[in-house]
């Protein structure tokens, strides 16, 4: 009988002594360990926006005006009526544009057309960033080279030497047949066209089919 206490006695000793040690070294839980398919995987798949800038750079045109002579640049205006002694000069997008009154070196005289093609701010600067905005409408009258005296649109439909179609833009003004045509460019720059009225008039007016678009 007093063995059977003893070993009882034993019994408990030991389960508390252990509930005491497991007490002491308790380990906070963690929560679950974390899978493999846990962890998301994040892919950056978006195109770099200094490469997309350097595609655009690279793809425009930039067209500036040069005095062939000095073969420095000059405004737009002599080119823009095709006055003698000067020509139109292109540049990459990603080239260095000289400034009015520099000399302009490391672009070409090769014309591609207008597809594309901008002008460049007075002061130059680097590739398309110096690039400015032309107007995207204009009304077109015919006109006789070099006076750019308007005539009627026949000169120029047929092709005539000597005449050719003088682009003015939509807010300009447009001369009566017989009349002086300024502030305009031989050269199209693109964008939407339209014939002028023989009485000329504010462009917007005269422009045959134009429907300006008025915000309310």
């Amino acid at each position: 009988m007093l063995r059977l206490v003893c070993l009882a006695l034993a019994a408990a000793l030991t389960a508390a002594l252990t509930a005491a040690l497991t007490a002491g070294c308790t380990v906070a839980d963690t929560g679950r360990p974390v899978s493999p398919e846990d962890i998301e995987e994040v892919i950056d798949d978006e195109p770099d926006g200094g490469s997309d800038a350097a595609a655009q750079d690279e793809s425009a045109r930039i067209a500036v005006c040069v005095d062939t002579g000095s073969q420095t640049r000059a405004g737009y205006r002599p080119c823009e009526d095709e006055r003698r002694g000067y020509a139109w000069y292109f540049y990459a997008g990603d080239a260095t544009v000289p400034a009015v009154g520099e000399r302009a070196d490391g672009g070409t005289y090769e014309d591609l057309g207008e597809d594309g093609l901008t002008k460049a701010s007075p002061q130059g600067g680097p590739g398309a960033k110096t690039a400015i905005e032309t107007p995207s409408e204009w009304v077109e009258v015919c006109v006789a080279k070099p006076s750019r005296r308007r005539v009627v649109n026949n000169f120029c439909e047929d092709r005539q030497g000597g005449y050719g179609w003088y682009y003015i833009a939509i807010d300009g003004r447009v001369p009566p047949v017989g009349g002086r045509a300024d502030n305009g460019a031989f050269r199209f720059y693109g964008g939407d066209s339209y014939r002028a009225r023989e009485s000329g008039g504010d462009a917007a007016d005269a422009a045959i089919g134009y429907e300006e678009t008025v915000e309310e």
